[in-house]
């Protein structure tokens, strides 16, 4: 790739969140800004982002390179000073840390050349981002307004605002998925970050969790280098995700799938029970679901070698005779029966997350899986 997006990924567990109780207040608004056209080469500003485990937010100098740069009409413009000496530029999870240039708030950081290490990043215009909250929202009212109390705790936790780490979590529980970049700007309950689209969903309306992150620290390498966080608990519901960047609403807990995996080794007769939530979005429901099994039975299994694996799985669906689909099958594989076993489940929910005629409502997906090292298959012995 010609080109990086700063934003780090991992999975992990998070915390969940308390729902009901007294409505959110934040008292952040958007500060004053700088147009595009006011900037123009050799100007000096700086990018506000958390660098390490203290949870500081480091103000890092940059200088102005171009303005109106590429296609996507950024900000080009280079670290300096330690911030390209010690610290040594941008990572991957800066995307989104506000850039301010004379006091105003420019933009957010957002994509690095890698021929041109950490140093050089472009940075998308403020205008840019703030037009993602007039995109419609399709809130299917699905979605449940959290305690504005805890929200705020948590949010006072960890210094939550414009600079801060911030999680787009698309499953969590005991088996997790998320990203995580910084947040541009908070303004009352309305959040924009990333500076970029998150590429692991589609563009346009989305649904995922918004959580808090802390930084454990951020590792260089000799082109390119990574942020690392912990998630921490739901604050909110990332709503848009475009080119320009993302958009969320601070206490509002999104629509979701809950979903159990029971895995049991019959050899050893132990046995584990995994449970998550997965962010409602048809694209990604299937996918999510298959890697928890994927991910529960390797977990489980010491060795994977000459496995057979016995699948159930129940998924309840408004879109399917009766509100409910059952399968059922056993699989065997010398090694990665995990992924055979996730495969048929990501394959169930393809089929009925795709049929454009129904409305799905998928509301609950229940997996049993038992293991052994029994080979439990057959030999075609004649064809008549």
């Amino acid at each position: 790739m010609k080109n990086g997006m700063v934003k780090g990924f991992t999975a992990v567990c998070l915390a969940g969140a308390f729902l009901f109780g007294s409505p959110l207040v934040v008292g952040a608004q958007i500060p004053a800004c700088i147009s595009l056209t006011e900037i123009h080469p050799g100007m000096q500003g700086k990018a506000v982002t958390v660098v390490d485990s203290s949870g500081r937010k480091r103000e890092l100098k940059v200088n102005v390179m171009d303005v109106g740069w590429g296609e996507r009409n950024d900000i080009y413009v280079e670290f300096s000073g330690q911030a390209a000496d010690v610290d040594r530029g941008s990572v991957h999870g800066f995307s989104g840390s506000p850039v301010y240039i004379d006091g105003k708030l420019a933009g957010a950081l957002a994509w690095h050349r890698k021929e041109t290490y950490n140093r050089y990043m472009k940075v998308t215009p403020i205008a840019d981002m703030l037009a993602i909250f007039d995109q419609p929202s399709s809130c299917d009212g699905s979605s449940v307004k959290m305690d504005g109390t805890a929200v705020a705790a948590n949010i006072a936790k960890v210094g939550f605002g414009a600079g801060s780490p911030v999680g787009v979590a698309y499953m969590i529980g005991d088996i997790s998925a998320a990203s995580s970049g910084t947040v541009t700007l908070v303004d009352g309950s309305r959040m924009l970050a990333f500076g970029h689209s998150d590429s692991s969903m589609k563009q346009g309306n989305v649904n995922a969790f918004m959580t808090t992150a802390t930084v454990i620290g951020s590792l260089y390498g000799p082109v390119d280098g990574n942020r690392f966080v912990n998630f921490g608990p739901v604050i909110g519901r990332i709503s848009q995700n475009t080119e320009k960047g993302i958009a969320g609403v601070i206490g509002e807990y999104p629509h979701y799938v809950p979903i159990r995996l029971t895995v049991k080794d019959k050899d050893t007769g132990k046995e584990v029970t995994y449970q998550s939530k997965i962010a409602y979005n048809e694209e990604m429901i299937g996918k999510l679901a298959g890697q928890m099994v994927s991910a529960g039975i390797r977990k489980e299994v010491l060795s994977e070698a000459g496995t057979a694996a016995q699948v159930h799985f129940t998924i309840k669906a408004a879109g399917v005779p009766n509100g409910s689909y059952s399968y059922e099958d056993v699989c065997y594989r010398q090694a990665g029966v995990n992924s055979i076993a996730g495969n048929r489940l990501a394959q169930a929910l393809g089929i009925i997350l795709s049929d454009a005629e129904k409305d799905p409502d998928v509301t609950d997906i229940d997996v049993k899986v038992v293991v052994s090292r029994e080979r439990n298959t057959a030999s075609i012995v004649k064809v008549v």
